[in-house]
């Protein structure tokens, strides 16, 4: 038989591993004011896009605009954005944005997945405000694409200022990572909303590189009607 010590032993060690490892779970306060901020989201979406980019050219940047605004909400959730006039030539590039600005503007409520690590970092201060800050890797929750990002989110209200970082794959040749950044603004319902987001990458293509860069600014937030 074994000794009733040891077995003692056994039995503190193992609770004692359990509960390092549930509090090694336990989410950051600022991570949960995230996602509660983004939760007040839920059933809302931006019925225009503003969209500007410059890319490289044979002949130097090239830069183009464009705006798309919902015309109807499908059963699933998903609107059919209508190009409106003036954005003809520059809309066939709009493939280069990988999508993520027409998601957060289709889903506000959900940006990323569960972090697979994250921490908090020390508060910062802006424009005399206190931010509390936390770091995480995690993914896109409208594809496979992994991130590492940072939260700022008002360690007094909760309500979310930008989340900044980049994409460690992204699935276009010649395009290793890509830096973006979104900001939030709060609406009229003390919402936190995103306002804008930017997006940044090199490409490189047989003896040709150069920085492709998109900003996208959302508007009119309406909730997302059915037909």
């Amino acid at each position: 038989m074994l000794n009733l010590r040891v077995v003692r032993l056994v039995v503190i060690v193992s609770v004692m591993t359990m509960m390092s490892t549930c509090f090694a779970q336990q989410s950051p306060p600022v991570w949960d004011a995230f996602q509660r901020a983004l939760g007040k989201n839920t059933g809302l979406g931006a019925y225009e896009i503003d969209s500007s980019y410059e890319l490289p050219g044979d002949d130097g940047r090239q830069t183009g605009k464009y705006t798309t605004r919902v015309s109807r909400w499908y059963a699933q959730g998903k609107p059919d954005r209508t190009l409106m006039k003036g954005g003809e030539r520059a809309y066939p590039m709009a493939h280069l944005d990988l999508s993520i600005a027409e998601h957060i503007a289709n889903r506000p409520e959900e940006l990323f997945e569960e972090p697979s690590s994250i921490q908090s970092l020390d508060d910062q201060v802006i424009d005399n405000q206190v931010f509390s800050v936390c770091e995480m890797q995690s993914r896109f929750v409208n594809g496979t694409k992994p991130v590492k990002a940072r939260l700022w989110v008002k360690s007094e209200s909760g309500a979310i200022y930008k989340v900044e970082g980049r994409m460690l794959e992204v699935g276009l040749p010649g395009v290793k990572t890509a830096d973006f950044l979104v900001q939030y603004a709060l609406d009229s319902q003390g919402r936190s909303l995103p306002a804008s987001f930017e997006l940044r990458y090199t490409i490189s293509i047989l003896f040709h590189t150069g920085e492709v860069s998109f900003k996208q600014n959302f508007a009119d937030w309406r909730s997302r009607s059915m037909p």
